[in-house]
This record gives C-alpha cells, structure tokens and sequence, in this order.
C-alpha cells in the first residue's frame, strides 16, 4: 500500500515538471521589440499597450506616443509634445488638450503589423511598458516592433 501512494505520488510530480518545463517552451503572443530579428525586449501581448518616448530632433522637446496592439496590428492611441515646432502639424482634425503642460491629441490610427523605429543618439528612445522604461540604444540598425509567438521564457 505505501509502494502504490509513493508511485502516485512520483507519478504526479513526474507530470507536473513535465508540465512545467513545457510550458516554458509553449509559444505565447507577445510585443516584441527586435532588432537585426533578435528579440531585444519582449512583453505579454495580453497587456496590449506600450509607449514610445523620445526627444524631438529639431525641437528639443519631449514627446510620447501611446500605442495599442489588437489582432496583431498596433494603432496609434494618442500622441503628447511640449511645443508646436518644425513638422508639427499646426492644424488637425483631432482636439489638442493641454494637459500638465503637454499638449495631447488623442487618436486612433492605425499603423500596421509593425512599427519601425531609428534610434540616434539625439533621440534618446525609450519603449515604456507597464510604467518601466526600456532603453533603445542609438544604432544604425532599426528597431522594428510588432507582435510573434515567442517561447513563454523570453517573457
């Protein structure tokens, strides 16, 4: 009788790691942030938003682009600056809100499967996840964001 308890018991904790260990490697969706097809940062798709922040080239200003994932295609959400500058659109369909000293279009663009990002050193990019920033180093390689089926570890 012992001999049979310890056997289920093995037999159970057999399964669980197995289990364990393949859902490790079971691919999931994820926003990926890639760069020459390697995976620099990679997020649960099931959180849907992230942010883009940087510094205006010609401005010198601040400007955070909010962004949304659905069905595997990111949209623009809304779109915060400082000031209105050189190729800033001084007329807009869309409401301009000032809010704490941003000015803020709320929008709802559609961008496509992915979004390609050049980060230099005046830009000094960052991709915001959940309130962390994650930093984008300048580089002659683009970033490119989108969403893939990644192996559950890489989260």
């Amino acid at each position: 009788m012992r001999i049979r308890y310890v056997r289920r018991v093995l037999l159970i904790l057999c399964f669980l790691v197995v289990s364990f260990i393949g859902m490790l490697f079971f691919p999931t969706r994820a926003i990926v942030v890639l760069q020459n097809d390697a995976i620099i940062y990679a997020f649960p798709e099931s959180e849907g938003t992230f942010a883009l922040k940087w510094v205006h080239s010609v401005e010198k200003e601040k400007w955070i682009e909010k962004f949304r994932v659905n069905n595997c295609q990111i949209f623009l959400q809304s779109t915060k600056f400082k000031t209105f500058g050189a190729g800033v659109p001084a007329i807009t369909e869309q409401v301009i809100k000032q809010k704490n000293g941003w000015l803020v279009v709320d929008l709802h663009r559609e961008i496509g499967s992915e979004l390609v990002v050049r980060a230099t050193e005046i830009n000094h990019y960052k991709f915001i996840f959940k309130g962390k920033y994650y930093p984008m180093a300048a580089s002659d390689a683009p970033y490119v964001i989108k969403t893939e089926r990644v192996p559950f570890f890489a989260l």
